[in-house]
Formats: structure tokens, C-alpha cells, sequence
């Protein structure tokens, strides 16, 4: 393959897997399990994060570019700790919770991340439980929700996102 080939596959795997992905994201306040942090997708691990349960410290990261089974992220504790830059596995722990609190406010759960596209599933009541992110582009998350026996998944809109262990996001 000449160099000018794996340049234009290096740019087009890039920009395919979401350069601008733009999310905020925790881990789920309630697990204690440990967020391996690692130098770049299946590479070699470079810090091993948990939530600080008992002081309430807890994990929140932005994603700056997703992979099919990685994010890379900025990572931290909320309290006590600088930023670090690494790619974290895409798992049930990472995510976020919605913000469609008034009864007005229906959560839609669409097929792309675009309010044009087909919207897969709609929630009509506040539902205070964990979404994982499976994917983040240009500030949408694609997210899973299994709640009542069913699965919620589609893309949701930044509007309706809360990244924070701490407070509701209104």
C-alpha cells in the first residue's frame, strides 16, 4: 500500500468514528467497578479509576472520539484530581441519565443523530435510571436503556443529556 493510501484510510477511519464526538459522560454512580484507562484502544493501561464511594468523589469524563469499542476520554474525579487524556472500553457503567423531567418533555430516542431522522422510541415520564453511551457524535449519545422489561435505544439530543452524579441538570 503506498504512504498517500494509508494517509487517506488513516483521515477516513478517523473522521468515520466520530472525531467531533463532544458527550459528557460518569460513571454510574452506583458501581464500584474500576475504569481501566489505557494509552489508546487496546494498548497498555495508564491509570485505574473507581468511584470514591464513600467520599462521594466520582468519576465524569468527556468524549473526544469514539472507536468501535473505546472512548477516548478526559477523565476525573469531580473533587480531588487533574484531567487525564486515555481511552476507556465502552461498558454498561459508562454513561449519563436524561433530563426530560416535566411531563411535558417527551424523550425521543431517534434512529440517527439528527431531530430529521425517525425517531425508533419515545419516553413519556421522567425515568431516573442509568443510560449507557454506546456512541457520542457532534454532542448526541447514542444510548441504551432496559427499564420495565424493555429497551430503549436510539440517539438522544445534547438538550436532554445529564452528565452529573450529583444534581438533576435543569
Amino acid at each position: 500500500m503506498t504512504k498517500f493510501k494509508t494517509l487517506i484510510l488513516v483521515l477516513l477511519t478517523s473522521w468515520s468514528y466520530g472525531q467531533e464526538a463532544g458527550c459528557g459522560g460518569i460513571a454510574n454512580w452506583e458501581s464500584d467497578k474500576v475504569i481501566q484507562v489505557y494509552d489508546h484502544p487496546k494498548g497498555l493501561p495508564i491509570a485505574a479509576l473507581q468511584n470514591k464511594t464513600q467520599e462521594e468523589n466520582f468519576l465524569s469524563f468527556d468524549i473526544l472520539e469514539t472507536q468501535p469499542d473505546f472512548f477516548k476520554v478526559e477523565i476525573k474525579y469531580a473533587f480531588d484530581s487533574d484531567p487525564i487524556v486515555g481511552w476507556i472500553k465502552k461498558e454498561k457503567e459508562i454513561g449519563l441519565y436524561a433530563r426530560n423531567y416535566h411531563p411535558d418533555e417527551i424523550l425521543k430516542f431517534f434512529s440517527a443523530p439528527d431531530k430529521k431522522t425517525k425517531v425508533r422510541a419515545e419516553l413519556n415520564e421522567y425515568v431516573p435510571e442509568f443510560y449507557q453511551i454506546l456512541d457520542c457524535q457532534n454532542q448526541w449519545a447514542l444510548v441504551r436503556l432496559v427499564w420495565n422489561g424493555k429497551v430503549f435505544e436510539g440517539w438522544i439530543e445534547p438538550e436532554m443529556q445529564c452528565a452529573n452524579s450529583y444534581t438533576t441538570c435543569n
